[in-house]
């Protein structure tokens, strides 16, 4: 795809309001007059996710991260296709867009920014189909047996299961990254597609959340302390803390001392805490591309209250973003594993 000129983000944010109204002005008719009946089933989520992806093409735009626009629309893709949307009611939502930048703002920037638009319009069919193979197939090997004990909120029986998969395990770090987070995707992927009632995807989220905090005190996580402190959080404005409580979890059976701030935090409170508790690490996850803002704020505000503090970055949000990341001081992880290494090597270097 062709970079853009200063003028195109400049010009994208000044009319945003306006070409965000377009749009929703748009597919509410369409999706109103069109005979397709998963796109009637689709509804007001049409609404939602087209001004997700908004967020999205601003965070794009403003920091020329051209090349993470094909990844996240596959992430669009796999959710349309899981809810039985379908290819029409996404394509809406993309049309829909590449109408309201081309009327609302002039040439040349309206082609430049509409034109990767475009292409990944022109090549959805593909991503589709793509996406209808796939469907039902994990993407990770998971163990059967943990996620339905996860999916009846059977702790006892999931911590025994971990407990007697112990011995063929390396180290208890493994119980976590080899066998639960396998199992919390796939207790994902399976309410993504419908598979599992509201009910039960509330028991595994709570199981998962009560093993997280017993597994690194059970004996067989035993490790010897390292000496070294960390504090987890989520970016501002991502409420996934799972992946937090996961890695603190992780961390601990590592020999870390960990402080766990969960997620909903605003900038200024982790940038406080930071600065207030100085730990030897920061671990920040980003799940989602669209909140990168928030987190490069909370960089910045770490150089200035806390500038000797190490951060770690990791989870999906994080990949396409990695150069950016790494310019205000970050170090971007590809999993936990690497996130620990890295820290270590960070700490030894210092």
């Amino acid at each position: 795809m062709k970079g853009l000129s200063d003028s195109a983000p400049a010009l994208f944010e000044a009319e945003y309001a306006a070409v965000v109204a377009v749009v929703e002005k748009r597919i509410h008719l369409e999706w109103r007059a069109h005979p397709d009946q998963r796109l009637d089933t689709a509804g007001i989520h049409l609404l939602d996710t087209a001004r997700h992806f908004g967020r999205l093409l601003r965070v794009i735009y403003r920091h020329r991260l051209l090349d993470a626009l094909g990844e996240e629309l596959r992430w669009y893709v796999n959710l349309f296709t899981a809810h039985g949307w379908g290819h029409d009611a996404l394509s809406l939502v993309l049309d829909s867009w590449i109408v309201g930048i081309q009327g609302l703002i002039p040439p040349p920037e309206c082609n430049e920014l509409a034109e990767p638009l475009q292409v990944l319009r022109d090549g959805l069919s593909r991503l589709f189909a793509s996406a209808a193979d796939r469907d039902g197939v994990s993407q990770t090997a998971f163990d059967p047996l943990l996620v339905d004990h996860l999916l009846q909120g059977d702790v006892q029986g999931a911590q025994q299961h971990l407990l007697s998969s112990a011995q063929s395990v390396t180290s208890p770090d493994r119980l976590i990254v080899d066998m639960l987070l396998p199992a919390m995707a796939e207790v994902g992927n399976r309410w993504e597609r419908h598979q599992i009632e509201i009910y039960e995807e509330h028991l595994a989220s709570q199981a998962i959340k009560s093993l997280l905090i017993r597994l690194p005190a059970l004996p067989a996580a035993a490790a010897p302390p390292i000496g070294r402190t960390a504090l987890v959080t989520c970016a501002p404005g991502d409420e996934h803390d799972l992946i937090p409580m996961a890695m603190s979890a992780y961390l601990e059976t590592k020999g870390w001392k960990v402080k766990n701030l969960g997620g909903s935090l605003p900038v200024g409170q982790i940038v406080a805490a930071a600065a207030a508790l100085e730990p030897d690490v920061l671990f920040i996850t980003l799940t989602m591309l669209f909140l990168i803002d928030e987190l490069l704020t909370v960089l910045d505000g770490l150089r200035r209250d806390y500038p000797s503090g190490k951060v770690i970055v990791g989870g999906r949000g994080t990949v396409a973003a990695r150069a950016l990341l790494e310019s205000r001081g970050a170090f971007v992880a590809r999993d936990f594993d690497h996130g620990h290494r890295l820290a270590l090597t960070v700490l030894n270097h210092a």
